[in-house]
């Protein structure tokens, strides 16, 4: 059975009531029995491991959970510790150490009010801990709470007269509250007790400082100096003298001086007017980078005294350098923050060169919506901006891959960019073809895919083929005979139920009555024959009887009187009145010999038209001999 530890009332579990910091006096309640816990146990120097061995044989030592806490603490192991702590003092709700590291677990975390929860709890348990009493004020002060902060300075300095971090503390606080006297009383006294704290010597010299005694001051930070030359309080504080004594480089060169020792530190506002001057004059000598540091130096201590223009215009000016030394990125980054600050009413020409420079370079290497994002907003800037072809890749890729993942619309805003940088691209067409069907607007897509089979050699689907035939309707919707015709015949390429479509049949025939009131007998006549021979039921109408015998004629000086026959036949058959066409036919049936045949078409020409017959009768007069009759 596991011997249990004897418990001491409100007394820590490191021994004696003081420091915690400074206690390292063995636990009271170590264990009795050196069989189980050596001598190094007791003195609270052992490792991690054996802290953690003893906690398994020993569950009730709050001892060992807070020393193994301390550890973890201070090995950067906040959670670690946290819960040791809490164990500690689940076992010992009054053990000192527990409560005053745990107060600077949580202090360190931000968590002030748990801190000064437990930092007051461990003076409660040893109210002779100074310590515990300054860190006390400490996070009162960062809550705000001055006044109960120096209460409990008061205590603490009265607890224990020379304890330096308390009388600074306390002098600080005395400061703000304009109790300069009383101020520089404390300091002085911590000063003397620890003369080697440059922190406490820029304490007492910015109290000096705020009673307007500079050379005291002054004394106190060249001694802070010597003791901690990166001490960036100091040189901001000498600073500060410099620049109530005018001496402008001076103040400057502190200031400058603090921000490399400490970049976070809060320069004064006063010398917001310092670095604006200087960084108006380094603007005008073409110093830019560090007219843009003065300047925002300045900004940050005075905002709204901020010089947006001229800072604005060190940016450009150093944008433009660096646009000139290819550094694009950086350039287009200067420019952006310059139109931030105070937008060009012009375009800047330098601006608009750097973003489509980066671009064509982002083209080159595929990266293809970063460029085009560089491309829209110099368009943004210069909307007449010159755009080279080599953005149509861009704009292509990216159509190309939204129609993928369904953005139809999308597709066709980019793949028209594309096209109109680079027309002889026939991807492009099909793919904004291919959009077009998927919105169920096949019209659309036929002139694109008109195009695609321009551009190249392979042919295309059924469905994209079908985009004639829609294209085809809508035309004749517009009154467009030749393109709906031309269209149905395309489609007729890969889809011959084409020639059934009644409309294309209209099409045909109407196309063909135009035409013959145009005169274009021959033109008729293909698209009255291709009507006839995707519909038998089509008539021809009596008026192309004079395209046939025009044909006909030409046919005839071609040497094609077979064809010419042919169309002979078909100008009688729709109208038997034209002298013309007898006489054409009789003359080529004489040529074949058909003398009785051509005999009685002279004779019906003659009919028809009696001023034939001197030229008839002779012809008629031989073929009868011929004839034998």
């Amino acid at each position: 059975m596991r011997r249990m530890f004897r418990r001491t009332g409100g007394r820590a579990a490191g021994g004696r009531p003081g420091s915690a910091e400074e206690s390292g006096d063995a636990p009271s309640d170590a264990p009795r029995s050196r069989s189980r816990v050596t001598a190094a146990a007791a003195a609270g120097s052992l490792s991690l491991p054996q802290w953690t061995e003893l906690i398994h044989q020993y569950p009730d030592y709050a001892g060992a959970y807070v020393e193994r806490g301390i550890l973890l603490f201070k090995t950067g192991r906040a959670d670690n510790a946290l819960y040791d702590f809490n164990m500690a003092l689940k076992l010992e709700p009054a053990n000192f150490k527990a409560l005053y590291y745990r107060g600077h677990l949580f202090l360190n975390r931000g968590r002030l009010k748990e801190a000064a929860a437990d930092f007051k709890r461990a003076i409660s348990v040893d109210a002779r801990s100074a310590e515990a009493g300054y860190f006390a004020a400490l996070t009162l002060q960062k809550l705000g709470e001055d006044d109960a902060a120096l209460a409990m300075l008061e205590t603490a300095v009265t607890r224990n007269p020379s304890h330096v971090r308390s009388l600074a503390l306390r002098g600080q606080l005395k400061v703000k509250r304009k109790e300069f006297d009383a101020a520089l009383d404390d300091l002085t006294k911590a000063v003397e007790a620890d003369p080697s704290d440059a922190a406490i010597l820029v304490a007492r010299g910015q109290a000096s400082l705020a009673k307007g005694n500079f050379g005291r001051a002054s004394e106190d930070f060249e001694a802070a100096l010597r003791l901690d030359p990166q001490n960036g309080e100091a040189y901001h504080a000498r600073g500060l003298i410099a620049w109530r004594k005018r001496d402008i480089p001076a103040a400057l060169a502190d200031a400058e001086r603090a921000l490399r020792c400490d970049p976070k530190i809060a320069l004064d506002p006063a010398l917001a007017d310092v670095f604006a001057a200087r960084g108006r004059s380094r603007l005008a000598a073409g110093a830019f980078d560090g007219a843009i540091e003065d300047l925002e130096l300045a900004g940050r201590l005075k905002p709204e005294e901020l010089d947006r223009a001229s800072l604005a215009e060190a940016y450009r000016g150093r944008a433009r350098l660096r646009a000139a030394e290819q550094k694009l990125d950086a350039a287009i980054q200067d420019f952006d923050q310059a139109q931030a600050l105070s937008p060009s009413p012009e375009p800047e020409p330098a601006y608009v060169d750097s973003l489509l420079r980066r671009g064509l370079e982002r083209c080159a290497l595929r990266r293809h919506d970063e460029a085009l994002k560089d491309l829209e907003r110099a368009l943004q800037l210069k909307a007449d901006a010159n755009v080279d072809p080599a953005f149509g890749k861009s704009y292509g890729e990216r159509g190309m891959n939204r129609l993928v993942n369904g953005d139809a619309e999308g597709a066709i805003e980019d793949l028209a960019q594309a096209i109109r940088l680079r027309p002889d691209e026939p991807s492009y067409r099909l793919a904004r073809a291919q959009a077009c069907v998927a919105l169920e607007n096949p019209a659309d897509a036929a002139g694109d895919v008109d195009a695609y089979l321009r551009l190249s050699d392979d042919q295309v689907d059924d469905a994209l083929m079908a985009t004639f035939v829609h294209r085809a309707k809508a035309r004749l919707k517009n009154g467009d005979l030749d393109g709906a015709v031309e269209d149905f015949r395309r489609a007729m390429v890969t889809q011959p139920d084409v020639r059934q479509d009644p409309e294309f049949v209209s099409a045909l025939r109407s196309r063909a009555d135009r035409l013959l009131g145009e005169n274009r007998h021959e033109a008729a006549l293909e698209d009255l024959e291709a009507a006839a021979e995707c519909d038998p039921n089509v008539r021809i109408p009596e008026s192309a009887a004079a395209g046939y015998l025009a044909r006909a004629l030409g046919r005839r000086q071609k040497g094609r009187s077979d064809l010419a026959l042919d169309d002979l036949n078909k100008c009688l058959s729709l109208n038997p009145g034209l002298s013309q066409a007898w006489s054409a036919r009789g003359a080529i049936r004489e040529e074949r010999m058909d003398y009785g045949d051509a005999r009685d078409d002279y004779r019906k020409a003659i009919e028809l038209d009696p001023s034939l017959r001197g030229g008839m009768e002779p012809k008629i007069r031989k073929l009868s001999e011929l004839l034998g009759s």
